[in-house]
């Protein structure tokens, strides 16, 4: 077998060109998911039905994670909670293959996937419809604290311009 065209130099330089622009536009490639750069397959995991943020032990370190719903169905992210009365709830609606991004200190955070229409919603396992990452090193503004939702159910292009306008850089 000739190698002729493979020892080219042309091959190269545009082999060359395509990886250095897909390894340093788009990091988190673990299972074909498409991040944004900074943002790495990282620091949570999923358990049982659930997804589970920030596995830094008793790490209270503020980060941010991004959510993709991969699937081609609505989703409502949820953090359970013991007392729902006590809480102002953290459901979240993200339609299919759009990003939310939430920022937290709280060590195993832990999160539901329902799926369904406006009538009925049925929890799925969160490792089958989303993709996620954390953002590595962000830097907030002085007065950015609390967990919270930081931009829900956005293009990626929208989401990542609203976590800068609200004072992040990464």
């Amino acid at each position: 077998m000739k190698l002729g065209y493979f020892r080219s130099w042309p091959f190269f330089v545009i082999l060359s060109t395509v990886s250095f622009t897909l390894f340093n536009t788009y990091s988190c490639s673990k299972e074909n998911s498409i991040c944004p750069k900074d943002c790495e397959h990282t620091s949570f995991s999923f358990n049982k039905d659930l997804l589970l943020l920030n596995l830094h032990g008793t790490d209270s370190k503020r980060t941010i994670f991004l959510i993709n719903n991969v699937s081609d169905g609505n989703l409502i992210l949820n953090h359970p909670v013991a007392d729902p009365g006590a809480s102002a709830g953290w459901a979240s609606n993200l339609d299919p293959h759009n990003w939310s991004a939430i920022t937290l200190n709280i060590p195993n955070f832990s999160m539901s996937c329902s799926a369904g229409n406006q009538e009925s919603f049925k929890q799925i396992p969160c490792d089958k419809v989303l993709k996620v990452c954390q953002i590595l090193d962000p830097e907030f503004g002085s007065d950015f604290d609390g967990n919270f939702w930081v931009s829900e159910n956005k293009s990626l292009n929208v989401l990542l311009e609203d976590v800068e306008k609200r004072g992040v850089e990464f």
